[in-house]
């Protein structure tokens, strides 16, 4: 079982896994009263925040339901009126589960979730389905790198933000395709390349746009989607990859400056050398 199984379980709702460093304020959005009722959440605890499994209601091998109280003082990341609309309590559960991929620092790691049912939420499947928030940071490196948004050609704020709304929608048209194509052959969208899907789909447009006819251009259609359906991944459960980078940096500096300032620095040592000479 795993993020859509879950997922199915909760009707309308979705399973909200935030990044690592927004964890803490992600935990002190979600406990205001409107959202704590409807948001189901399953996050990291924060390595800082003390735990005991000794305390609490056991619900399994370490899997324990918990009170967390409100503390006195105010948080720094909080406004005081979202700190006085926050409950004195909200019941959690805490989860822990030992890591066994080779290559992963942690050796175990303790998971809060607003799932309290143990029957319907267990805590295997929870483990399962927070190991598949790598995949949103490969998700931020396709819009970054893949799609070579890392740099941003446009100077003014307002060019900006249409530079990034801009790939934004094109990301997510790539992605609706991908959607199609697992759908209508029955493969899984998270093994669909998305580089290789957006490089297909470039290809293909072209033809696409000088086909000759309605028809041509549907069947055209039809041979992207089985193309897309056919560019699987290899299948790697617990990847583990060093961390060092491949290529070496050039021993030249960053123009940290205007490229006008560089070149007449360049002429005054020209010069100087010529009358050094």
């Amino acid at each position: 079982m795993g993020e859509a199984v879950v997922a199915d379980g909760l009707g309308q709702q979705e399973i909200l896994r935030p990044r690592e460093g927004d964890a803490d304020r992600f935990a002190l959005q979600l406990a205001r009263p409107q959202i704590i009722g409807s948001l189901r959440t399953l996050l990291r605890l924060n390595e800082s925040r003390t735990h005991d499994f000794r305390q609490g209601k056991r619900l399994g091998p370490y899997d324990r339901r918990v009170t967390w109280h409100k503390p006195e003082r105010k948080r720094k990341t909080a406004t005081r009126r979202l700190w006085s609309a926050l409950p004195a309590q909200i019941p959690l559960r805490l989860i822990r589960y030992p890591v066994c991929i080779p290559g992963f620092r942690p050796k175990y790691i303790v998971s809060v979730t607003t799932l309290l049912d143990p029957v319907a939420y267990p805590a295997a499947e929870l483990a399962q389905l927070y190991a598949r928030r790598w995949s949103v940071e490969l998700f931020f490196r396709h819009i970054k790198t893949t799609m070579q948004m890392d740099l941003l050609r446009c100077l003014s704020p307002a060019l900006r933000h249409r530079e990034v709304l801009l790939h934004l929608i094109a990301y997510n048209l790539i992605r609706g395709i991908m959607a199609e194509a697992a759908g209508i052959y029955d493969q899984d969208v998270a093994r669909l390349s998305f580089k290789t899907s957006g490089q297909t789909m470039r290809h293909f447009s072209q033809v696409i746009a000088q086909a000759s006819s309605r028809r041509k251009a549907l069947q055209l259609t039809n041979d992207l989607l089985q193309t897309l359906a056919q560019g699987l991944v290899p299948d790697r459960p617990g990847r583990a990859e060093p961390r060092v980078i491949k290529r070496r940096h050039r021993r030249y500096s960053l123009m940290t400056r205007p490229r006008n300032h560089w070149k007449a620095h360049l002429r005054s040592r020209k010069t100087t050398k010529n009358q050094r000479a």
